[in-house]
């Protein structure tokens, strides 16, 4: 549900995502529970896109490769390092397949907006975020302006400074 005055610049994540012209919403379900996450514009300290996966399948390749490595030459009978080169291979998948792109929008000094960017090629999602960043810009920017007007009573209207009647 929008507030008044706000419009949606952009979704993301199958509407999950939502960004608008004064905050970004995200609604969600992990484990059945439901949950909603807002950060105005304004709010935001910081945003970023990372890789996050499982180090220990690289870890778990790297043995298996050289425990591959030293059956092989060691000529054992029966020479299992077919059987170690299929898990070194297997444990390589598995860190690439754990891989995930996370967003993480943080606000100043609130809980962090963070999602799976799964489906996304890298450039939408750096697109995306370099619309959070125009639209934080443009909102604080507003807000410096309607604050100005509180502050002076004025306004700048076609570059020249109009009083505030009322």
């Amino acid at each position: 549900m929008l507030l008044s005055n706000e419009e949606e610049i952009v979704s993301s994540n199958g509407g999950k995502v939502i960004l608008t012209n004064q905050r970004i919403c995200m609604n969600d379900t992990d484990w059945g529970q439901s949950y909603s996450i807002t950060i105005f514009l304004e709010d935001i300290s910081s945003v970023e896109m990372r890789y996050t996966s499982k180090v220990v399948f690289i870890i778990l390749g790297v043995v298996a490769a050289l425990l591959c490595s030293y059956m092989y030459f060691n000529d054992n009978e029966g020479n299992p390092a077919g059987g170690c080169l299929i898990a070194t291979i297997i444990f390589f998948l598995l860190y690439w397949f754990t891989r995930k792109q996370i967003v993480s929008i943080t606000s100043n000094g609130g809980k962090a907006l963070n999602f799976e960017a799964a489906s996304l090629p890298e450039y939408e999602v750096l697109n995306f975020l370099a619309k959070v960043q125009e639209a934080k810009l443009q909102r604080v920017g507003a807000l410096a302006g309607l604050s100005r007007v509180l502050r002076t009573g004025s306004y700048e209207k076609n570059g020249q400074m109009v009083k505030r009647q009322g």
